[in-house]
């Protein structure tokens, strides 16, 4: 019953459906499981902040946030220092 009702407000023109491409779609962290990152993204992006539970929490969550994202780009400074020695290495061969 329910699914007629959408689909005459459809038909109708009083509701418009629309496909939202997953990387815009900031209800996905709402959806599926995501990785950290990107679930940091889509939680600021909403506007979301975790409860304070007692004073200095709010401190400590930024720091683990700021914590993990240096260690995240480290990663990837590390992976792309891998990708360049052996893109010379393949040069020099």
């Amino acid at each position: 019953m329910r699914y007629h009702h959408i689909r005459e407000l459809i038909t109708d023109k009083k509701l418009e459906v629309w496909k939202v491409d997953t990387n815009v779609n900031i209800v996905d962290s709402l959806m599926k499981p995501l990785p950290n990152h990107r679930f940091r993204v889509l939680r600021r992006q909403m506007e979301l902040h975790q409860a304070k539970e007692h004073k200095g929490v709010e401190s400590n969550v930024a720091a683990r946030e700021s914590e993990i994202e240096r260690a995240e780009m480290a990663k990837s400074k590390e992976s792309n220092k891998r990708k360049v020695e052996k893109a010379i290495r393949f040069e020099n061969a």
